[in-house]
Order: C-alpha cells, then structure tokens, then sequence
C-alpha cells in the first residue's frame, strides 16, 4: 500500500477498512487530516480537543463499517458452509442411490478369491474349482449359471514356505440363479475354514463395485491398524459393516468415504 495515491480526499474516502489497515504512518496521518478538514500545519503543535474528538467519530465510522464488513463475510462463510453440508448428504444420497443400482444388477454374484489357477484336488477348469468349493461347503445342489476369472495372470511377489514365487490368484465371478442361493451360499461360506488348508485360504463374497470394494477393504485394513496402535491395547475396537465406521470404544476414527463411480 505504500505506493497508494491519496493526492485528494475523495481517495482517502474510497478506502476500505482492509485497505487503511495497510496505511505506513505518513499516509495514515494523511488521510486522518483529510478527514477532519486539517492541514498538516494546524496539527503540526498537536492535535486540539476537537480535532481528537473529530479523529474518534472517524476511527468509530472506520470501526463500524469493518464489523459490518465482518459480519457480512461471516454470514457468507456460515452460508457456504451449510451449502456445503448440504452437498455431502445429496452426494451420500446419489452415492447410495448408485450403490443400489449397481447391488441389484449383481444381486446373483458371488467373488471367490484364494482359488487356486492350477490343479486343485483333482479339479483343473474354475467351473470345477467352484464346484468343488461349493460342495465343501455343502452347497453342492447349487446351480451356477457362469464362472469367469477377473483380470490378468500375473506373479504377485510373495514367497511360500517352499521358497519360490507363488502365482498370484486371480478372483473369480460367479453367477448364480438367483439371490436365495446367494444368501444361502454366503451364509454357509464360514465352512471353508474347518476344512484342508486350500479351502482356508478361499473367501467368498458379494459382488460389489470395484470403487466400493476398495473403500471397504480400506476399512478393514484402517481397523487392523487401530488394533495393533499400542494406545488402543484394551480398548474395544470394531469395524460396523452397516454403519461402514470404525470405532474406538464408542468414539468414530474412521468412516466409508463418499465416491464417485
């Protein structure tokens, strides 16, 4: 501000409570001396008890407009604020509505993941594969309309006990008639784990968004974290899968994350 024109005292006039904050002092006394009508030889010897009273009225009007200016800029700031909430629940509403649509379109689906890509006890196609998870977890009268395995063949990096590196396990899709057998399938999927070894390394699971899926695993993994933080030792720490939040004792850390597909 200090290259700022104040040659006449409609300039002084025309500042603004931002602007005559960034005054230096010569420029300020300026536009004080405009204001109450004073040339810099009469306050030259000090300023009289009118002049003072005059300085005060102007530094109130000066106030005054500043608050106003404030209280404007304070209420825009509450208004974007509360649009802003505002656009978080229509963009929670338009994700669930989507999440609904994209839940009934794979209402039959099951993903199994951790089924082995080579021979597995005597099965060697995914059809049979799956059948044969299916009829460990004695769901064997199960009929399945479709079976495809998602994504590219590839090496994962991991070593098993043997040394060597295990391919990785590409999940597989599988369409089933309809929703019943689903539930019942999904219901009964805890078998797997008394079962041999290669059944314990298989999950199975709904069929949901790529986007959604990823958030919730993120979750899953965000409440593993919170169990091994050593100040969380004795706390309750669970994962609500309907309310997608994480809690510590009864106090939310984490929560699922509104997306886009």
């Amino acid at each position: 501000m200090a290259d700022k024109d104040l040659s006449a005292s409609e300039d002084v006039r025309r500042l603004t409570p931002a602007e005559l904050r960034k005054l230096n002092k010569d420029q300020l006394q300026f536009a004080l001396r405009t204001l109450i009508n004073e040339t810099a030889e009469d306050t030259a010897a000090g300023p009289t008890v009118v002049q003072m009273g005059r300085i005060e009225a102007k530094l109130d009007e000066f106030l005054t407009k500043w608050n106003k200016e404030k209280e404007a800029m304070q209420k825009e700031i509450k208004e974007l604020r509360r649009d802003k909430d505002k656009m978080i629940v229509a963009l929670g509403q338009h994700q669930k509505m989507l999440e609904a649509i994209e839940a009934e379109r794979r209402a039959a689906n099951l993903i199994i993941t951790g089924v082995p890509e080579d021979n597995m006890g005597g099965a060697t196609t995914d059809r049979a594969k799956v059948n044969l998870v299916l009829a460990t977890m004695g769901q064997s009268g199960v009929p399945v309309k479709s079976v495809e395995r998602l994504g590219n063949q590839r090496q994962d990096g991991r070593a098993p006990a043997a040394g060597g590196s295990r391919p990785y396990r590409r999940p597989i899709k599988v369409v089933l008639a309809n929703t019943d057998d689903r539930k019942t399938v999904l219901e009964n999927a805890h078998q797997l784990k008394t079962k041999d070894a290669v059944f314990r390394s298989i999950y199975v699971k709904k069929d949901v968004h790529p986007i959604v899926r990823k958030e919730l695993d993120r979750l899953r993994d965000a409440t593993k974290r919170e169990k091994e933080r050593p100040e969380n030792q004795g706390k309750n720490v669970r994962y609500d899968y309907r309310e997608r939040k994480v809690y510590v004792d009864d106090v939310v850390v984490d929560s699922y994350q509104v997306t886009s597909f």
